[in-house]
């Protein structure tokens, strides 16, 4: 059985606003039971 690991990188969103809001880091710890899920997209509508 393969270890998981520990860190993740992931595009956090600090607060309201912009592209100015979202933050890509790779410093999130995993701890136990958090569930990990893979996206390779995302759509934003602006109405």
């Amino acid at each position: 059985m393969t270890s998981l690991p520990t860190t993740m990188a992931a595009v956090v969103v600090t607060g309201h606003g912009g592209l100015e809001k979202l933050e890509y880091r790779t410093d999130i710890t995993i701890t136990l039971g958090d569930r990990l899920t893979s996206r390779r997209g995302s759509l934003a509508v602006d109405t």
